[in-house]
């Protein structure tokens, strides 16, 4: 007879987040609990609770033989999450079941990759409990999910080792559901944004954002620029490290370079390359840092556009997963302290814009092509129309815009 671990700490969100996008987290997760027959096995605990559940009789039992069985057909495709999901039995229940490869037998664990009928999407999968669990995701990152599912079942049930039979049939209400991290203004060490990704994937998120720079502090190895490198500071290595991690949960991870704004700490570095004029250097907004000088990078200096490109190239090389790069472009001094700025004003004219706005478009715009010839999709704040400043020309449509 298996005696229960000791139970880890419930799992919460860190309070040191910056709030989830959109309030997608709670959008997706707190939703009713799915509905059962009268008589049959009600829904298991979930965060997020489950979007089907069919209640059976009895319980699914995970026994000291239990196997981690995976589908001949994916095997390749799902070693690393039966590996994944083999250790965490052990941590949470005391068990490690054997990995191989067939048909699932009573008390296994059957993973496969195929269709879910009555779900939509590549993250949905139904988990059928009887005597043995069977898995079947749309894909790997469905896989994922379906196994936090049967984790979380085991930890909430009043059962040790133990989970009401029934079949779970879920799939997610956003394609992107994540947290941001904020380690530019505050540098935290690569173990904890590893767990921040483990708790990501067990609520079922699948974006973990990354702010990497602000005005006191750029986190990314440079070998072009290391001038501009924050003492602490993540590798190339460890970043690279990072997204391999964070793939085999399932996560996506979006790099953030804030550029032209939030640049003090670049500025510092490199003052040729930032605005002279005091409404964009020091713009004596609420912003914290916006009154040290050197806030915004020069965009229309040939020599700082360069250097933006250069970033993204960096970054995009070490990032070489995830199919965005996220430039920042917020908090830009406003219209008044733009038309207040001698060089700005004086590009404007020189390119016949007729709203000094155009140049910060200008500047996105061709972040943006460098991003794509990385082929990667760009991001960035929704701050060049902030407040309706008007502009003629527009960011490109390939720009993905978070508001």
């Amino acid at each position: 007879m298996l005696s229960r671990p000791a139970r880890h700490p419930r799992i919460r969100l860190a309070s040191l987040l910056v709030p989830v996008v959109a309030g997608v987290l709670l959008g997706a997760t707190l939703g009713a609990p799915a509905a059962h027959a009268v008589g049959a096995n009600p829904a298991p605990v979930t965060v997020p609770s489950l979007r089907s559940w069919q209640g059976g009789q009895g319980s699914w039992e995970l026994a000291p033989h239990t196997r981690i069985v995976i589908a001949p057909s994916a095997v390749a495709e799902l070693r690393t999450t039966a590996e994944l999901l083999a250790g965490e039995l052990d941590a949470q229940e005391g068990v490690r079941p054997r990995i191989v490869s067939g048909t699932p037998s009573t008390h296994d664990i059957g993973l496969a990759v195929g269709d879910v009928p009555g779900a939509a999407g590549r993250e949905a999968y139904r988990l059928t409990l009887e005597g043995a669990a069977r898995l079947t995701g749309a894909s790997r990152e469905g896989v994922i999910h379906g196994t936090r599912t049967l984790l979380q079942a085991l930890r909430t049930s009043p059962r040790a080792h133990s989970v009401a039979r029934g079949t779970a049939t879920d799939w997610p209400l956003f394609g992107d559901r994540g947290q941001m991290l904020d380690v530019g203004r505050k540098y935290f060490p690569v173990d904890y944004l590893k767990q921040q990704i483990r708790q990501s994937a067990w609520y079922k998120l699948n974006t973990f954002h990354l702010h990497l720079s602000d005005w006191n502090g750029y986190r990314i190895e440079s070998a072009k620029y290391p001038e501009i490198v924050a003492e602490q500071h993540y590798t190339k290595r460890e970043l690279r490290d990072l997204e391999d991690y964070a793939e085999r949960y399932g996560v996506t991870v979006v790099p953030e370079i804030d550029l032209p704004g939030h640049s003090v700490a670049i500025g510092n570095a490199k003052p040729e390359l930032a605005f002279s004029c005091a409404s964009m250097a020091r713009p004596g907004t609420s912003w914290e840092g916006s009154d040290l000088g050197h806030w915004t990078l020069d965009y229309t200096r040939p020599a700082t556009r360069a250097f933006a490109r250069d970033l993204v190239a960096e970054v995009a090389d070490i990032f070489r997963k995830s199919p965005y790069i996220h430039i920042g472009t917020d908090e830009v001094p406003l219209e008044a302290a733009q038309k207040a700025c001698p060089e700005l004003v004086a590009y404007q004219k020189a390119k016949g814009y007729p709203y000094v706005g155009d140049a910060l478009v200008e500047f996105i715009n061709d972040l943006d092509r460098t991003v794509r010839d990385h082929g990667k999709t760009t991001q960035v704040w929704q701050w060049w129309d902030y407040q309706h400043h008007p502009r003629r020309t527009d960011r490109g449509q390939r720009v993905a815009v978070e508001p």
